[in-house]
């Protein structure tokens, strides 16, 4: 074999050698291994362990990498610490705190004057199907004033179901009124959680008889009977 034959071998095998490196570089970069920190924190052995295999594996090779053991001797003397930490961490998870209750806007418009006010529309469907259209009258500097509107709703529905049953020429009584399933204000959009108005509104849904309540006070304002 010619000198120049053994020069062109040589050349040969230092090409293979490092075709072989970089396909190795790009497998481990696939696998989400290239990076020896990150190995060393992915398997049990420790960052020193892993430099010293690949001194080793480097030492043994025809074509070494010497980059690649450089790296996993950087990783041993910069991450061994962190690594150590990682097995021994112990992950403290904060408290849950309550999250505070949406806002809520329920205020008086009775002293303001007609240029002060606006009247957005809400529509809101009860637990029973029906859908009620009522004004919420509010400040033009204020939110939609929910809790007025809810209440107007309310009633809006009970003198409804009472034309239904035929209690209209019954003056002081109205119906129960079911849970809200749905609140929207037309002119801006918004959705009101139809869970919080159903509890915001337990007492203005309760039925009502004024008769009978009438009656109870007049029995407990008369005075005794003697004898």
């Amino acid at each position: 074999m010619t000198q120049l034959a053994v020069i062109d071998d040589l050349a040969a095998r230092r090409s293979a050698a490092a075709r072989k490196a970089v396909e190795t570089r790009r497998a481990r970069l696939a696998s989400g291994m290239a990076n020896p920190i990150a190995a060393a924190f992915a398997i049990s052995p420790t960052p020193r362990e892993i430099a010293l295999h690949a001194f080793e594996q480097a030492a043994k090779s025809e074509m070494p990498d010497w980059h690649a053991a450089a790296l996993a001797l950087k990783a041993a003397l910069t991450g061994d610490s962190e690594w150590r930490a990682s097995r021994t961490r112990v992950l403290r998870q904060n408290k849950p705190t309550a999250l505070p209750a949406p806002p809520w806007h329920d205020y008086p418009v009775d002293r303001l004057g007609s240029f002060k006010v606006r009247n957005p529309t809400i529509v809101v469907t009860f637990e029973d199907g029906e859908m009620v259209r009522a004004p919420a009258v509010s400040a033009k500097d204020k939110p939609v004033n929910i809790g007025r509107g809810l209440r107007i709703a309310i009633a809006f529905y009970q003198a409804r179901i009472c034309r239904r049953s035929g209690l209209r020429n019954e003056p002081g009584f109205w119906p129960a009124a079911p849970a809200i399933t749905a609140c929207i204000c037309e002119e801006t959009g918004e959705i009101f959680d139809a869970e919080q108005c159903t509890i915001r509104t337990i007492e203005s849904r309760k039925p009502q008889d004024w008769r009978i309540r009438h009656d109870r006070r007049r029995i407990e304002a008369a005075p005794p009977r003697s004898g």
